[in-house]
């Protein structure tokens, strides 16, 4: 009797560490994650620069070009409305209206912009002429 008694005060004490393991836990997998969200958003700002650059040098100007940078744009603030969704909670990113902002002003406009009205209409338009 007395040994299950020990046990059973010994059990909430083991939950409460096991609850504050796992809560750091996740706190250092969302601190990670934002880490891994900074990197591809780098990437994708290398990448539009190495886009801008080799369509204003080259003598080419070729329309894929065209369609790969609004594709890149585009793909930039989707990654962005990611992060500040997925941000940590206390962070500055996940304000209600950052993420508002970054949705309706910057991510909708800049989809259907890019991937609506550009690739379509523009590009596609513009090589069927160029193809005659």
């Amino acid at each position: 009797g007395k040994s299950n008694n020990d046990q059973q005060q010994k059990n909430p004490y083991q939950q409460q560490t096991q609850q504050q393991q796992t809560r750091s836990k996740r706190l250092i997998s969302m601190k990670t994650s934002m880490q891994s969200y900074f990197r591809p958003m780098m990437e994708h700002g290398i990448v539009l620069a190495l886009l801008i650059g080799a369509y204003l040098f080259s003598g080419l100007r070729r329309l894929g070009a065209v369609g790969i940078f609004t594709l890149e744009l585009s793909s930039v603030f989707l990654q962005l409305l990611q992060v500040s969704i997925y941000a940590p909670e206390n962070s500055w990113w996940r304000k209600p209206e950052v993420v508002l902002f970054v949705h309706r002003v910057l991510t909708v406009p800049t989809f259907v912009y890019c991937r609506l009205i550009v690739l379509p209409f523009i590009l596609w338009r513009s090589a069927l002429f160029e193809s005659q």
